[in-house]
């Protein structure tokens, strides 16, 4: 069997959270077919070196490009009157290329990483059965952004979405399977052939139990690791170092966030630093060191699909969390119980809870051995495989 695998993140290099679920995703997929990648991102494989090295490892036969985006103004304008060009940039060159690959016959089926993806390849108009991995789908995300929203942000926001759920539609409804991340996302499919993949703690072994770095220092030390390339992670951290950070110094003085992430800029580091206690490191070789360093991780994410697998990570590596309720979508089993995670619903008990953690070492221990141990009785690689083989079932030969 041979499946074209379209997707808007890179497999390599992992050290972004898109890139780590992109990864895993195409190696559960050539667990049951072969497969060819197309790359179709603004972003990803930028360089010769990049490219070359894609093609040699994993499958990349070309990479696509989005139509530029047209200007600030214009583009708000578009959403304004329902036009979602800007949003889903479909390029004619590059649904031509697709097209022409689909109709040379060498394929069973596609899967698409991101409902954006299905949309801008125009898989809905061709003849073959394709399938989607939403991760957080579109719908989802900008109806929790216009629940934020007021004035006329949230009519422009009310308008942006009802735009984006009648492009949506269509292909999901089309799509022979759709992978979601949490189970409450099931209300926006217009179907039955849904099921929850869920994110799981990025190994490139598919044994992840060597993962464990010992006890937490107790040096007051709070992680947070999230790709400044998105908007939404710099949105968080902006409000996290704005409205939580001085309610943790006033009651832990020696506490130190350190800011870790691919795509972090010589602007956002100085305007975060301004903050005492804030250390902006950006992008580092040696993510697990620091881990190793960190008595905590927070995920102070409120809203879109932004650093959330990054609660995985830091539970893996020995080391409890403090996330926003919205970090925990998909991961509700996480929840609550002895040693288990407790979500924050605002900055406020984002900082109680970071207090918590970084002055009481019984609980911060507890939360780290419990959390640990959910992780790997959940979220494996096996477990990923099974859910992808399940998902392909009406196209997998017996």
């Amino acid at each position: 069997m041979k499946l074209l695998f379209i997707t808007g993140g890179s497999p390599w290099p992992t050290t972004l959270g898109v890139n780590q679920r992109t990864n895993v995703l195409l190696r559960a997929l050539k667990q049951v077919a072969d497969i060819d990648l197309i790359i179709y991102s603004g972003y990803a494989a930028k360089s010769y070196g990049e490219q070359d090295y894609l093609e040699k490892n994993y499958g990349l036969i070309k990479v696509l490009r989005p139509s530029p985006p047209a200007g600030k103004l214009f583009r708000n304008f578009q959403l304004f009157v329902g036009n979602t060009q800007s949003l889903y940039p479909e390029d004619q060159k590059n649904i031509h290329f697709i097209t022409s690959l689909i109709e040379s016959g060498k394929y069973d089926a596609v899967v698409c990483r991101y409902v954006k993806t299905a949309i801008i390849s125009g898989i809905e108009q061709l003849h073959v059965p394709f399938f989607i991995d939403a991760d957080d789908i579109d719908t989802q995300v900008f109806e929790t952004h216009a629940s934020k929203t007021k004035g006329i942000s949230k009519l422009r926001a009310l308008l942006t979405l009802r735009a984006v759920q009648r492009k949506c539609y269509p292909v999901l409804n089309d799509a022979q399977h759709v992978w979601i991340v949490s189970e409450s996302d099931k209300k926006y499919v217009p179907h039955n052939r849904v099921s929850v993949l869920p994110n799981i703690p990025f190994s490139l072994s598919s044994d992840i139990t060597s993962h464990v770095l010992g006890d937490p220092p107790h040096n007051y030390v709070t992680l947070i690791v999230a790709s400044c390339l998105h908007t939404l992670n710099v949105n968080a951290i902006d409000q996290f170092v704005s409205n939580c950070w001085p309610l943790v110094l006033q009651a832990v003085p020696a506490a130190k966030v350190r800011l870790v992430g691919h795509g972090m800029t010589d602007s956002q580091k100085n305007r975060w630093e301004t903050q005492n206690g804030v250390e902006a490191i950006g992008q580092v070789d040696d993510l697990e060191a620091e881990y190793r360093n960190a008595t905590i991780s927070t995920v102070p994410i409120w809203e879109g699909g932004g650093t959330k697998i990054k609660v995985l990570e830091s539970l893996l590596y020995g080391r409890p969390v403090a996330p926003s309720t919205h970090a925990m979508r998909g991961l509700e089993i996480l929840v609550g119980g002895k040693g288990g995670v407790t979500p924050a619903s605002n900055p406020t008990e984002l900082a109680t809870k970071i207090i918590e953690l970084l002055t009481n070492t019984n609980r911060c221990l507890t939360e780290a051995l419990e959390g640990r141990k959910r992780v790997l009785n959940n979220f494996s690689f096996g477990n990923f495989c099974s859910s992808v083989k399940k998902g392909l079932s009406c196209i997998i030969p017996d």
